[in-house]
C-alpha cells in the first residue's frame, strides 16, 4: 500500500486585506507540522501544493523542517473551493436569496469581537446556496465542478502503481473535505461538512493501491501546543 497525506495549510490572515497570506501563527503551524512529519518518519516520494500562497508557503516551511529536498509540484486541482467569492463578489445577490445570510451580514457589519463568528456563519449560508446551484452564484465555479475537480486531484495524487509511495499534498480544508468525500462516496452536504472538520496544519491520510483507496485518519493535529491550535 501507498499513502497520501493531505496537509491543510496554516492559519491564513482571516479578516485582513490579504487573506491568502499566512499569519504568524500559521507560519509557526507550518513549521510544527513539518517537524512532526520528520519525527514520525515520513519520507515523501512526491510533494504537491495548490496554487494559493497559503498552500505553497505551508509546503515550503513544512519541508524545511522535514528536511526533504523533494521538489514541490504545483497542482491547480488542489485549489480551495471558490465559495468565498460569493461573499466578496456577489454579497447583495446571495443576501437577497437568503434571509439567514442577510441577517448574519448585518450582524457582521456591526460586530466587534464576534466578527469572525459572523463571517463563518455567512460563509456557511453562502455555501448552502452554492451547493444548491442558486442562480445568484453565477460566475463562480459550481459545486458539481468543484467536486469533479477534487476527484481529479485524488486520481492524480494516487496514480502511481509503485508500492510504498508517500505522497504529500498541501491544500485547504474544503478541498480535503471534497477529496475525502470522493473516497467515502458521501452526499454533497456531507462533503461540505467534512471541509470544516480539520484544524489548520492538520493531516488527513488516505491509503491507496491501484484503484483501492481508503481513509485512514481525518484531520490529525501534529501535536500542536494549545496556543497554535486553530480552525480558521
Amino acid at each position: 500500500m501507498s499513502l497520501l497525506i493531505l496537509v491543510r495549510h496554516g492559519q491564513a490572515s482571516f479578516l485582513s486585506d490579504d487573506y491568502d497570506r499566512l499569519s504568524e501563527r500559521g507560519e509557526a503551524q507550518a513549521r510544527h507540522v513539518g517537524a512532526w512529519l520528520r519525527r514520525t518518519g515520513v519520507v515523501p516520494t512526491s510533494v504537491f501544493a495548490g496554487p494559493r500562497l497559503r498552500q505553497r508557503e505551508t509546503a515550503r516551511l513544512a519541508l524545511l523542517e522535514l528536511g526533504a529536498s523533494t521538489a514541490v509540484a504545483p497542482l491547480d486541482e488542489l485549489d480551495e473551493h471558490h465559495a468565498g467569492a460569493l461573499l466578496s463578489e456577489h454579497l447583495p445577490a446571495v443576501a437577497a436569496a437568503s434571509p439567514d445570510l442577510a441577517r448574519h451580514a448585518a450582524a457582521f457589519a456591526s460586530a466587534g469581537a464576534e466578527r469572525a463568528r459572523y463571517a463563518e456563519l455567512m460563509l456557511r449560508d453562502a455555501m448552502a446556496l452554492w451547493r444548491e446551484g442558486h442562480p445568484a452564484t453565477g460566475g463562480v465555479e459550481s459545486f458539481s465542478a468543484f467536486r469533479a475537480r477534487a476527484r481529479r486531484a485524488l486520481e492524480r495524487l494516487t496514480a502511481s502503481d509503485a508500492r510504498g509511495q508517500t505522497v504529500l499534498a498541501f491544500t485547504s480544508g474544503g478541498t480535503i473535505g471534497a477529496i475525502v468525500g470522493a473516497v467515502l462516496e458521501v452526499a454533497d452536504q456531507h462533503a461540505l461538512e467534512l471541509g470544516f472538520a480539520s484544524e489548520n496544519a492538520s493531516c488527513t491520510e488516505i491509503a491507496f493501491s491501484g484503484a483501492r483507496r481508503s481513509l485512514r485518519r481525518l484531520g490529525v493535529s501534529p501535536e500542536l501546543p494549545a496556543a497554535l491550535r486553530t480552525m480558521r
